[in-house]
């Protein structure tokens, strides 16, 4: 008895799971190998589980099929699809469409765009001209035939991340059929055909139309002497007719003539050299015909350039060659047969068949044999007139009767009469011939003639007339189904002359537009047509007329026709030629019209509403800020005005500084948002990026900390580029700054520059609004947190930001993204949540003379004015006086104007006037830019100095500062207003 409870062997180690994908064949084996973290992909077991499911799909499948992942179109296929790939695999697989097939890119790039949107696409039969190699390594192109299905293929979250095609060859099928009609097409075509040279000269034509190939023709061999002559020949182009000529085999060379000679077809990819050179050809294929084992007839065919002679195409001309020669020699046989009846059908006529000699005298008609077995009467050589006249059918008798009352003429017309045979009672047509005799002046006259059967004529006529009845009946019929379909169709029919002229409509166009048709017939529609489209209309009319699209062209346009009741009405038109006649159809599109203005209003409100959202985030933002700076300024003042009303002044000095931090601050803010709208002044200026990298290099590793790692990498001597170097700074610190925050626990920033040309498709790739050329690229990649898709779509929105409240505004990458957008380039991110982030800012390469003075010294100016006459133009009257205050404290003689006019006044009347200080935008019709360039026409060497907080409609299309001008952007520090000052009009000379 077994102890259930007893030990068991200890359990066997879980077998090892097999190695995905399992199967899949040979492809499966490659894939299972492959190095695939070489693609963007990423290594195997990092695949998503919708990628495995596509992939699985695809190996299990018994036909081609392919899958194409990711925006890049990453190829991987089954066995099935390897003869498709032929010589690009295995290289083909973890490749990219673009990169393996770029012969079909331009066909493929729409439909793995339209599957990326979630559309699925069949195509029948679809040709796809396909790059292969030939057994002697050479690229050709050949024709291949598909049945393609595109299907979308979702990931877990239902986007389209992939393209799977199934792609069965349908090359043979479609070539088999081609080949099939083309020979039936043929056979019917030579099936009437009785002359032999007309056979032939057909069989080449079409032969030569299919293949496309410059001459094709037949040669008659005479097998004593090897001598080919061209009886006939078809060709296309520049290449002469070889007709009539004669060449020798032999001059071929035996490589070509044996294998002729043994019934072998031959050809030549390329004849350069040989001896096939002098009849102007590069390639030649050659069929022989055999009869009784010798060599009768070739069947040639030329190309000018070189030509690679596919199977099909060998058997295809293999068949035509034996079925013109079959069908030549049916023509022969009937021709001669033809011949042959011609000769019998005289001796009818002359009596050979159903003879009879009529005595009428005597009352008796001798007869021959035939003749009685086509009356149905027993063979004798003689019988009474009355006897035989009874059998001809009782409506036929008086012919006969009026025949004999005749006879003294000497040919009598022919008759044609019916018999009832006495044997069968069968109604038989015989027709009669003959002529009258007499045996000298006084012998009786007696009439000669011949008889024969022609009820199968008669029958023939009658069933021809029953024909032609029927399809009289058919004619009518399918006249009024026409007719019908005329009057109730709904689209707009229309006949018209080679002049426009309609002179017939169907009645659609009464019930759409109200004209009667007596009120549109005759006359050309621009009565009715709206004014802006009559152009269109006899442009179509003319390009149809002229035939500017060949034969039968077809003409498409659109045109709006007014009703009766006053309103127009759209049509889309298609129009053919055909003699001089035009035959038009319109469909009313005026639903589709008015469907499609209805969706073009609807998407501009949803426009309008994003944008008002936009802009609710962004005057949200600055209303948040501004209210905390301004809560922050007034306090102090308010403070600070306590104080000094209390006549107490300890901590002055603090609530004072909070309001200058707090004011500082808000000018930031407002520098951000003009950089983030691309409306801050910039004082572009040429720049050396490694040289402004290498300077910062100290600053940005304080920035970052011990534990970031900073590697500054130029790749290649960097372009020059134009912008202003401070924001540029600014944009690069801040880069720094987010990455450190992306990598809490320490990593690796790189900041790099790399010069870029870029052209049409790449800016396209980008998605940048910015012209083609060469574009200095500097990048910061980070190894930090990462982002996902939806945060990196609103990296460079203002106000955004990831940081918890209170750690950032989320302006710095708004206001970078804005200044590189000013500067004539773009920004953009690269990120995966997990795997850094890497930022570029493309900034366009500057032609012109770099930086000049980077290594001069910095003059040490003096702070104030030696008397110098200062103009202040400035319309805000209380940063008016504070200016004019700064001025006279710091030594000079300030007078002011309120406006661009009044201070034109003061410099036309104060010429003394040693530097011109004006606000940017002014009141009164004048800006601080117009207001400089007069100053400059009165004073070419007057020094001026700009003040602008926001004034970007006086720049707007305006060059760069001219020499002697300055800038300050709004708000400033008095300190600065001075060195600007003593910088433009130089050191103060000492009193």
């Amino acid at each position: 008895m077994n102890d259930a409870s007893a030990a068991s062997p200890a359990a066997s180690p879980p077998p090892e799971p097999p190695a995905w994908p399992v199967g899949g064949g040979a492809t499966g084996a490659l894939i299972r190998t492959m190095d695939w973290s070489r693609t963007s992909l990423g290594p195997i077991a990092q695949w998503p589980r919708s990628l495995r499911l596509g992939v699985e799909m695809v190996l299990d499948s018994p036909v081609a099929m392919v899958l194409m992942w990711g925006p890049d179109h990453v190829m991987i296929y089954n066995d099935g699809y390897v003869p498709i790939a032929a010589d690009r695999h295995p290289a083909a697989l973890g490749g990219t469409v673009p990169q393996i097939w770029p012969e079909i890119w331009d066909w493929n790039q729409e439909k793995l765009a339209a599957g990326l949107r979630g559309e699925q696409q069949v195509y029948r039969d679809q040709m796809l001209r396909l790059q292969r190699r030939d057994h002697q390594d050479r690229d050709h192109l050949e024709e291949v035939w598909f049945d393609l299905y595109y299907a979308p293929v979702r990931d877990e979250c239902g986007t389209v991340r992939g393209v799977l095609c199934t792609a069965p060859v349908t090359t043979e099928r479609v070539l088999s059929e081609r080949r099939l009609n083309f020979l039936l097409d043929l056979s019917e075509r030579l099936r009437d055909e009785v002359d032999p040279h007309v056979v032939t000269g057909v069989a080449a034509e079409a032969l030569g139309r299919m293949l496309g190939v410059d001459r094709v023709g037949y040669a008659v061999i005479e097998s004593e002497s090897g001598v080919a002559t061209i009886q006939r020949d078809w060709t296309a182009g520049p290449l002469e007719s070889l007709a009539g000529r004669t060449l020798r085999l032999d001059h071929f060379g035996t490589e070509i003539a044996r294998p002729l000679l043994a019934g072998e077809s031959v050809w030549m990819e390329d004849t350069a050299g040989s001896a096939a050179d002098p009849l102007g050809i590069r390639s030649f294929l050659a069929v022989p015909l055999l009869k009784a084992g010798r060599l009768t007839t070739i069947l040639y065919l030329h190309s000018r350039m070189p030509r690679r002679w596919t199977e099909a195409e060998i058997t295809l001309s293999q068949d035509v060659a034996a079925r013109t020669w079959s069908t030549v020699e049916r023509a022969r046989v009937e021709s001669r047969l033809r011949a042959s009846e011609d000769r019998l059908r005289i001796a009818q006529a002359a009596g050979g068949i159903g003879t009879f000699e009529l005595f009428p005298a005597a009352g008796r008609v001798a007869v021959s044999g035939q003749f009685c077995r086509l009356w149905g009467l027993p063979e004798r050589s003689e019988f009474a007139i009355e006897d035989v006249l009874a059998l001809v059918h009782p409506e036929d008798r008086a012919k006969l009767e009026t025949s004999r009352r005749q006879l003294g003429v000497r040919a009598l017309a022919p008759v044609e009469y019916r018999i009832i045979r006495p044997d069968t009672g069968e109604l038989r047509w015989l027709a009669r011939r003959g002529e009258t005799v007499t045996d000298g002046p006084a012998g009786a006259p007696r009439y000669l003639g011949a008889c024969y059967d022609i009820t199968d004529r008669r029958r023939a006529e009658d069933r021809l007339r029953e024909l032609n009845d029927s399809l009289e009946r058919e004619v009518a019929l399918r006249t009024r189904e026409r007719d019908r379909i005329w009057t109730v169709s709904q689209d707009h029919l229309v006949v018209a002359d080679a002049a426009g002229v309609w002179l017939s409509v169907n009645p659609a166009w009464s019930r759409t537009l109200g004209w009667s048709e007596t009120e549109l017939v005759g006359r050309q529609p621009d009565w009715i047509e709206h004014p802006d489209d009559r152009g269109v209309t006899r442009r179509a009319l003319v390009a149809l007329v002229d035939g500017a699209g060949g034969p039968h062209a077809t003409g498409r346009f659109e045109s709006r026709l007014r009703t009766a009741d006053g309103t127009y009405r759209h049509f889309s038109w298609t129009a053919a030629a055909e003699g001089e006649r035009i035959y038009g159809v319109a469909r009313d599109s005026t639903l589709d019209k008015q469907r499609e203005t209805a969706l073009a209003h609807a998407q501009e409100a949803l426009r309008q509403s994003q944008k008002m959202e936009a802009i609710g985030q962004l005057t949200g933002g600055i209303a948040h800020d501004f209210n905390n700076l301004l809560m922050a300024i007034t306090g102090a003042l308010d403070l600070l005005q306590r104080r000094l009303n209390a006549g107490r002044t300890d901590g002055l000095e603090r609530y004072a500084g909070l309001a200058a931090a707090s004011a500082d601050r808000a000018a930031q803010l407002t520098q951000r948002l003009l950089a983030f709208a691309r409306r801050q002044p910039l004082d572009p200026k040429p720049v050396r990026p490694e040289r402004l990298l290498a300077g910062m290099d100290d600053l940005l590793r304080r920035t970052l900390g011990p534990t970031i790692a900073l590697d500054i990498v130029a790749r290649e001597p960097a372009w020059h580029i134009l912008c202003d170097g401070n924001q540029l700074e600014s944009a690069v610190l801040n880069l720094a700054i987010n990455a450190r925050d992306a990598m809490p626990e320490g990593g690796r920033l790189t900041i790099s520059t790399d010069n870029r040309r870029l052209d049409a498709e790449a800016i396209a790739r980008l998605g940048a609004a910015m012209p083609p050329g060469d574009y200095l690229v500097i990048a910061a990649a980070d190894t930090g947190i990462g982002m996902d898709a939806d945060t990196r779509s609103h990296a460079f929105e203002p106000f955004f930001t990831t940081k918890p409240t209170g750690h950032g505004t989320g302006l710095g990458l708004s206001m970078l993204y804005g200044f590189v957008r000013q500067s004539g380039g773009h920004a953009r991110v690269e990120s995966e949540l997990g795997h850094g982030a890497t930022f570029e800012l493309y900034l366009p390469r500057f032609e012109g003379e770099g930086p000049a003075g980077e290594d001069a010294p910095v003059r040490d100016v003096a702070a104030n004015g030696a008397g110098e006459i200062v103009l202040v133009v400035e319309d805000e009257d209380a940063v008016r006086e504070l200016v004019l205050d700064v001025l006279r404290e710091r030594g000079y003689r300030a007078i002011a104007a309120a406006d661009g006019m009044a201070g034109l006044d003061l410099l036309r009347t104060t010429p003394e006037i040693d530097l011109l200080v004006t606000d940017v935008g002014l009141p009164g019709g004048m800006n601080g830019r117009q207001l400089a360039d007069a100053a400059r026409h009165l004073r070419p060497d007057l020094k001026v100095l700009f003040m602008t907080g926001y004034a970007h409609d006086a720049w707007t299309g305006r060059p760069l500062l001219d020499e002697g001008m300055e800038l300050l952007t709004k708000p400033f520090a008095v300190e600065l207003l001075a060195q600007k000052l003593r910088g433009m009009l130089g050191a103060a000379t000492p009193g």
